[in-house]
């Protein structure tokens, strides 16, 4: 009888943690900004922002408790704004930022000069990277070592594609460790990523010693162990009725690529996209639907979920 009962509570426990569940609410968000998840973080952030009396990025845990606050635009007091295009954060260790300063003399006389600033879970400043135009960080993510992985936005102008690459790891100092991927392996990006409303825009991040990315229009998906081996593949886009347009991607401990699309009137519909069959299936996330794709924390899916209060439920599928 004991038995039984031990089968049918790890029966609900099973069937609970496959609906999903509330693990936190957010309350200091960067609302109207990007969010991301990974490493039990969640961060947010404007992605234009022009007040250097406030912080722009929110650290914290998926619990709902705030850990730090950035404030990156006052580190440049010549930037009338920044944009940040990226974060990623190992908790505890640090938090490295991707920015591009917009100067008070305006883009016409000062050209945007991008950096990657990198900070302790204290707030202290580490290092700022100062990137040349062709080192503009599109999107960024930290690995295990605390290395800094940069998918580079725009093509070397001096340079032929085949000489221009495509993803840089730095040092969490600054120091350039290793160039990867030639552009020219990349024709629809070769000159510079491309990204809209339609086809989605680039997204990255890591699985477990792996650091991956996805480009839109082309769909292709390539994965970087730490060795710099890497491998690729054409994703493609889930078969519907109407056209899909990607929101989001993550990477589950499968190694499945998980995809959030907006599909017709439906903003938050889930599909994954299988490594072994290359091919997609939908998938219902339970009390996680209709929230927002952020991430993962280690074997959950993150899900992010507005509230009439302007609370954030924080889902994890």
């Amino acid at each position: 009888m004991r038995r039984t009962a031990e089968i049918v509570f790890f029966i609900m426990i099973s069937a609970c943690s496959l609906l999903g569940q509330q693990v936190g609410t957010l309350v200091h968000i960067q609302t109207h900004g990007w969010s991301k998840a990974e490493d039990g973080l969640v961060l947010s952030w404007h992605s234009m922002a022009a007040n250097a009396a406030t912080d722009q990025i929110d650290v914290a845990d998926i619990t709902g408790q705030e850990l730090v606050s950035l404030n990156v635009l006052r580190l440049v007091p010549e930037a009338a704004k920044v944009d940040i295009s990226d974060a990623s954060a190992i908790r505890n260790r640090s938090i490295a930022v991707a920015v591009s300063y917009i100067s008070k003399e305006g883009v016409v006389k000062v050209r945007p000069a991008s950096a990657i600033v990198v900070f302790d879970f204290e707030g202290h400043l580490i290092s700022f990277l100062a990137l040349a135009p062709w080192r503009d960080a599109l999107r960024i993510e930290l690995d295990a070592d605390s290395n800094i992985w940069a998918l580079n936005s725009n093509a070397d102008e001096t340079r032929n594609a085949a000489e221009s690459f495509m993803l840089t790891e730095y040092s969490v100092r600054g120091s350039v460790l290793r160039e990867l991927l030639p552009r020219n392996v990349f024709p629809a990006h070769s000159d510079e990523i491309h990204g809209n409303t339609k086809i989605g825009f680039a997204e990255m991040g890591r699985a477990s010693h792996d650091v991956w990315f996805w480009l839109p229009g082309s769909t292709e998906l390539v994965t970087v162990d730490s060795s710099g081996q890497t491998s690729f593949g054409k994703t493609g886009l889930p078969a519907s009725k109407e056209p899909p347009i990607p929101v989001n991607f993550a990477v589950d401990k499968s190694g499945d690529l998980v995809g959030q699309f907006r599909v017709g009137k439906e903003s938050a519909v889930y599909y994954r996209w299988s490594q072994s069959s290359k091919a997609w299936t939908g998938f219902d996330a339970g009390a996680c639907i209709g929230g927002y794709l952020a991430g993962t924390d280690q074997d959950r899916l993150i899900f992010l979920k507005s509230q009439a209060n302007q609370a954030i439920t924080v889902c994890a599928h």
